[in-house]
């Protein structure tokens, strides 16, 4: 079986969910045997079945290169994560192929072009249902960028209809499975949940320096609003002053200065450890008694969560998006709000044995490559044998 894997990589320097799972992806593929061709920008290694690397140069090229992509490669199926703009051209061409499409939708741009539906602290769906995303382009929500609002919701609509008609729409979790059937209520035969796998943490797991001798709670990411970092920094600082618990984040973002200058007061027990290796940001998670994850806005997955899972420690969420499908009965799960947060954190005890036996079994049943991989191929030869 040859499967194009089609995925317009992000190319800023913070870490994508998206970029992780679709490198997931092709390494399971390949450990089966499957053949897999994908174009990689080169600081992800050399791209695979003989294609450039992926590039974002002129709108010219990109076509030009869209539609050969096909006949070059011929594959057997293409799967399709975020296509914009690498892949527009593609995805016209299979409008006339009988090749079957498989597409992730790893986010909400089906609904809004930023992709997230939710905009200055509140979930926002002005774009939802328009023809044109004019609120989009007047607030600058993609990236802050007149130009890009103005375009990416162009690209949206061009290529909604082929999407929306894809042999199978992969969703993440039962959260996005939802969110599609609302915009495509007809089309759910044709939706499946499959989560992203995550890579087994304790196979790479280090140690983790700067962290300290104390009970700690443990947050890993961007330290952006959305994330729920304010919210979680917050709620911890209003905990008791003999509370024994400590709070390490480890990310970058905007919001750094911020969280750094309230860990350089006196007495302070907030750690700021800065970016972190996967391996390192493992040893944190493993060896903390809860790992966090704030977030105020929808998530449409929440990989943290399952890393948390899969290194056998408890996961405290809020109440947004897939969180709650992500960690089930292996977290708590508080309303975003301060005072929720620092409730639970206020609770946070070292984890029994048994509570990280449950985390790390769910990790092995729902998110190990071993459980996902054979699902996802099972998929595409279903997808195959439905077209002949």
């Amino acid at each position: 079986m040859r499967v194009l894997i089609a995925h317009s990589w992000y190319m800023d320097d913070m870490p994508s969910g998206e970029n992780r799972a679709v490198e997931e992806d092709i390494r399971e593929l390949t450990e089966a045997g499957v053949e897999v061709v994908c174009a990689r920008p080169e600081r992800y290694g050399a791209s695979l079945g003989g294609l450039p690397p992926s590039s974002k140069t002129s709108p010219r090229a990109i076509v030009a290169n869209g539609r050969k992509l096909l006949e070059q490669v011929r594959p057997d199926l293409v799967h399709l994560h975020h296509p914009y703009p690498e892949y527009l051209a593609t995805i016209r061409a299979l409008r006339t192929r009988t090749v079957p499409l498989v597409h992730t939708v790893h986010n909400l741009r089906h609904v809004c072009p930023a992709g997230t539906a939710f905009r200055d602290g509140r979930p926002c769906t002005e774009c939802h249902g328009r023809r044109l995303a004019v609120p989009c382009a007047q607030h600058r929500c993609v990236n802050g960028s007149l130009a890009k609002s103005l375009t990416l919701p162009l690209m949206v609509r061009y290529a909604g209809p082929t999407l929306e008609r894809a042999d199978v729409r992969i969703a993440p979790s039962e959260h996005m499975r939802r969110r599609l059937l609302e915009t495509d209520p007809a089309g759910g035969d044709r939706i499946v949940v499959l989560p992203n796998a995550v890579a087994d943490p304790l196979a790479v797991v280090e140690p983790t320096s700067g962290l300290p001798d104390a009970t700690y709670a443990f947050f890993a990411g961007r330290l952006t609003e959305t994330k729920g970092v304010r919210l979680l920094v917050e709620a911890f600082e209003g905990l008791p002053p003999d509370s024994p618990l400590h709070l390490v984040l480890a990310g970058d973002g905007p919001l750094r200065a911020w969280v750094e200058e309230r860990a350089a007061a006196p007495d302070s027990r907030l750690h700021v450890l800065g970016p972190l290796p996967a391996s390192q940001t493992y040893g944190a998670m493993r060896d903390a008694a809860v790992v966090v994850v704030p977030s105020i806005w929808d998530e449409p997955f929440g990989l943290v969560a399952a890393e948390a899972l899969g290194c056998a420690t408890p996961v405290l969420v809020t109440d947004r998006g897939a969180l709650a499908d992500i960690v089930g009965d292996c977290g708590r799960v508080v309303p975003a709000t301060t005072e929720s947060l620092r409730s639970a954190l206020a609770a946070t005890a070292v984890p029994s044995s048994a509570a990280r036996g449950a985390a790390r079994r769910r990790w092995e049943l729902a998110y190990s490559a071993e459980v996902r991989g054979p699902r996802l191929i099972e998929l595409y030869r279903d997808a195959i044998r439905a077209r002949r």
